[in-house]
């Protein structure tokens, strides 16, 4: 199985932090918290294609072509234009089924492991009320209904407590639908698998540990609970 990660970003919000390195390569209790990622995943996965770009480079240098046993293919993000415009960058490297995830984001193996055993998934973090970012409806099935992401009016009003982690199992037909413009430089991945609603169902399954790094400040309480996410 091949594990895709986005790796592109300039990281503003973790500044100066991302001045020297890219956001995945930020030391997490001295270790570059993607290198955590790489050490915890679940057998399933055998080949990793890193989409890169601000500071790509220091993530090459550090992995090489080879970690753990695993291959490991770069693909360079040149313009970033968004999620969506990152998996269409490595399309020539996947095969038929892949997962995608964030390279700055802590995910439980256990986790990773389910989203394996679907064909077409999102992995969704059940959330306290009031919690900011993109909501996922389902249905009694626990298929994915509809996104309703942050910027949208309607996100306020949407009772859901599924938070989008940015943890994506797909497929090649997802090439098949036009890449959704977020705005006007970004195509959104999450809103491009929407479009697939119409022909096949998408699952959602629940967790209740994620934690994405997003602000400098955010070190603090990573390396509090890295312990709840990987093996040291």
């Amino acid at each position: 199985m091949q594990l895709v990660i986005l790796a592109a970003g300039r990281g503003t919000r973790m500044a100066p932090l991302t001045e020297t390195v890219p956001k995945p390569m930020v030391p997490i209790l001295g270790k570059p918290k993607l290198q955590y990622t790489l050490d915890n995943l679940p057998k399933a996965i055998t080949e990793i294609v890193v989409v890169v770009g601000y500071l790509g480079k220091k993530i090459s240098d550090f992995f090489g072509d080879e970690y753990e046993g695993r291959s490991i293919k770069y693909v360079l993000q040149k313009d970033l234009n968004g999620t969506a415009g990152a998996i269409l960058a490595c399309r020539e490297l996947l095969k038929d089924h892949f997962l995608v995830i964030m390279g700055d984001d802590f995910y439980l193996e256990s986790d990773i492991e389910k989203m394996v055993q679907e064909d077409l998934a999102i992995l969704a973090n059940r959330v306290s009320a009031g919690t900011t970012g993109a909501k996922i409806v389902m249905d009694e099935n626990n298929n994915l209904v509809e996104i309703v992401e942050s910027f949208d009016p309607r996100n306020s009003k949407i009772k859901s407590n599924l938070i989008n982690t940015g943890c994506y199992r797909l497929n090649k037909n997802y090439f098949n639908y036009q890449p959704v413009a977020i705005s006007d430089t970004e195509f959104g991945l999450p809103q491009t698998m929407v479009q697939m609603l119409s022909d096949y169902p998408i699952k959602i399954i629940e967790t209740d540990k994620w934690f994405p790094l997003s602000r400098v400040e955010d070190v603090v309480t990573a390396e509090k609970i890295a312990k709840d996410f990987f093996r040291f």
